[in-house]
């Protein structure tokens, strides 16, 4: 093959992008004719699916790894009432360039500034919804948002902290790509190309080792006072229902455990059900 038929690592970069979401960026409506609009509260942090006038908003945090655009998919599941949010961190799609987190503290700090800006300006619930990882970070956030509007963490396959055992974030490139596989959430043609793969490794290794420093044991100043709602994959073979359920030791409110079908990243095909489940509680 020659140089010109080759594809440079910028190319292999966008087709990554292409290959896990549209080429509508998130924070604007795809069925908008002028490009520039974008969405009520949108910044480089937060990328809103809605137009910002709802009576409720739920922020979502994707899973280690995994790139905000892919809950695109929820955008026409979404119930009248409710916001919906996806926060989108450094190191992936349109901020690949920027260094990304590897511990939870600066990071659930960072992500707490931007909800408490926004809650602040908004007389109105919220509560966060989190997958894998995004579930940890999410508990740590509302350690560290005090509002009275903050009112359910909502985990998805996700193992409380005491229980997290987790692919060290070193892991061998192999290894990793063997886990990604495993998870069932990643298309075949990134698995097949190790540059395209690469633009993936980055942040998941990143997101592993935030989801290492999550790992504490259950105590008394780490029990949240909102409920949590918690939703399991019966195909889960990495995060087990029971793994899910132990999450009701972490509330002093109430806690509701929801199985649904579907493996590791069951939210993404499952996000009528999850979306509903959770619009119950926030919407007025």
């Amino acid at each position: 093959m020659s140089s010109e038929e080759k594809m440079s690592s910028e190319e292999k970069r966008s087709t990554a992008q292409e290959l896990s979401s549209d080429k509508t960026p998130l924070g604007q409506n795809p069925t908008d004719h002028d490009p520039e609009s974008t969405r009520a509260g949108a910044t480089p942090w937060l990328k809103p699916l809605t137009d910002g006038h709802g009576r409720a908003t739920l922020f979502v945090l994707p899973g280690a790894g995994a790139w905000p655009s892919s809950y695109r998919k929820w955008q026409s599941l979404i119930p009248a009432g409710l916001d919906v949010t996806v926060v989108h961190t450094p190191g992936r799609e349109d901020r690949i360039s920027e260094e990304p987190y590897t511990d939870v503290s600066p990071l659930a700090d960072r992500i707490a500034k931007h909800l408490t800006h926004l809650i602040g300006h908004a007389d109105r619930p919220y509560g966060i919804f989190g997958h894998s990882t995004g579930a940890l970070i999410g508990r740590e956030v509302l350690k560290r948002v005090a509002s009275p509007a903050s009112r359910l963490l909502a985990v998805a396959a996700s193992p409380t902290p005491e229980l997290l055992r987790i692919a060290p974030a070193d892991s061998s490139d192999d290894d990793l790509l063997g886990a990604m596989a495993r998870w069932q959430g990643t298309p075949r043609e990134i698995l097949a190309d190790p540059e395209i793969a690469a633009a993936f490794l980055a942040p998941l290794r990143a997101d592993l080792a935030v989801a290492t420093s999550c790992r504490k044991p259950l105590a008394e100043d780490e029990v949240l006072d909102v409920p949590i709602i918690g939703f399991a994959g019966t195909a889960d073979e990495g995060t087990p229902t029971e793994a899910v359920a132990a999450w009701k030791d972490w509330t002093s409110g109430p806690f509701d455990l929801h199985v649904l079908d579907g493996g590791h990243f069951f939210p993404l095909t499952a996000g009528e059900e999850i979306l509903g489940t959770i619009a119950e509680r926030l919407l007025p």
